[in-house]
């Protein structure tokens, strides 16, 4: 998470791939609010590129990543 942090910091907040990173890297860790978080700033980076089809792949990662951990 750590260095998924960075990377985005160093891009500005606007790097989707790093954003992407980051959700990931906070789903695995279990952390799944920041992961949602991560995932919708993606979804709005996306959309501001005018990457609709990247920002439309954000949402339904966040709306995952919102309903929280898988059943197990």
């Amino acid at each position: 998470i750590e260095f998924a942090m960075r990377a985005d910091q160093l891009s500005g907040g606007a790097n989707t791939a790093a954003l992407n990173t980051l959700a990931v890297a906070y789903a695995q860790s279990g952390d799944y609010p920041h992961a949602a978080a991560a995932a919708r700033r993606g979804e709005k980076a996306a959309a501001a590129q005018g990457d609709a089809k990247l920002s439309a792949q954000f949402g339904r990662q966040a709306a995952i990543y919102e309903s929280g951990p898988p059943a197990k």
